[in-house]
């Protein structure tokens, strides 16, 4: 295994205290200084707290063919396929090196730090520019390509990277009630994302965005509304206990302006990254050449480039 690779420092990080301008907390995981290197050490958005220390560096290796079986493998759910990737590739984190340790950090990742790792995994075994990468233009239709470089995806801190709990009160629901009230939940994690995942797998896409809140949820209003393991049986699928179904009436009765506050207020003090990248279409008759469009890291053709767009 060839020598780990540091990445050089990240210049311009605001305070992550600040909570007026969230995007103070914008930063960048700088481009790998030997892209010949097998193995990649770089700093996480967020970071793992251990209850002592913020742990943010992160020391990853390329991927192999082992780990392209697990990757295919459909008869397992793909955020499971991606916590045994995690657990395979992480080799470090901050001062923790034992196996094991890492192996049970990796499902608590924040889903920001998760969407971090992966990309730089991929940047490792891949390079930083996909090459080639077949794009639809959104004005005209044509197929352009477009070569997008990771090393310029950016990211936005969390809010405090040492905490994991947040409340929040809803705006309309609080005005309706004359007092304040408050949703309280967690960061989401690769846990809560294989709820989800066993969910979708169950109902399909049905009620999508109200699971998406409902996987992060603590309590609404002083009460316990969490999506917790037990609501799962031994087969993975959901059950129908009167608690499960009080937590999905609650939100799927919330206003969509207050649903639409949550979800901002996610991403306000998570973090958040952003997938956005550019290319230009190659039709000389485009009506508007200069196009955006977002890489999908969950698609698994992200790890299995065509020929010719590694480099």
């Amino acid at each position: 295994m060839s020598e780990a690779t540091e990445i050089t420092s990240i210049p311009g990080i605001g305070d992550p205290n600040d909570l007026e301008n969230m995007f103070d907390r914008h930063h960048r995981i700088e481009r790998v200084v030997d892209a010949k290197s097998s193995v990649l050490l770089f700093k996480l958005p967020g970071g793992v707290w251990d209850g002592k220390e913020l742990h943010t560096s992160v020391q990853v290796d390329e991927l192999d063919g082992e780990d392209e079986d697990i990757l295919v493998n459909d008869a397992s759910l793909y955020p499971l396929r991606l916590n045994a990737i995690l657990g395979r590739k992480v080799k470090q984190i901050g001062t923790i090196v034992d196996e094991a340790t890492i192996k049970a950090i990796v499902p608590k990742l924040s889903a920001l730090d998760r969407a971090a790792i992966l990309i730089c995994i991929r940047r490792v075994t891949h390079g930083d520019i996909i090459s080639g990468m077949e794009v639809k233009c959104s004005a005209c239709d044509t197929m352009f390509k477009a070569s997008p470089d990771l090393s310029s995806i950016t990211y936005i801190r969390p809010l405090k990277p040492d905490q994991n709990e947040w409340e929040f009160k809803l705006p309309k629901a609080s005005a309706k009630a004359g007092r304040d009230v408050i949703v309280r939940w967690r960061t989401f994690n690769g846990e809560m994302e294989q709820r989800i995942a066993q969910v979708s797998k169950q109902i399909g896409n049905k009620d999508a965005l109200t699971w998406r809140i409902m996987g992060r949820l603590v309590s609404i209003d002083g009460k316990d509304m969490g999506l917790k393991d037990e609501h799962f049986g031994t087969d993975g699928k959901i059950k129908q206990d009167k608690v499960l179904v009080d937590l999905f009436r609650a939100v799927k009765l919330m206003s969509q302006a207050d649903r639409n506050s949550l979800r901002h207020e996610f991403r306000r003090v998570e973090g958040d990254i952003d997938l956005s990248v550019s290319g230009k279409c190659s039709n000389p008759s485009c009506p508007s050449p200069d196009q955006k469009f977002t890489l999908d890291i969950t698609d698994i053709n992200f790890f299995f480039p065509k020929e010719g767009q590694s480099g």
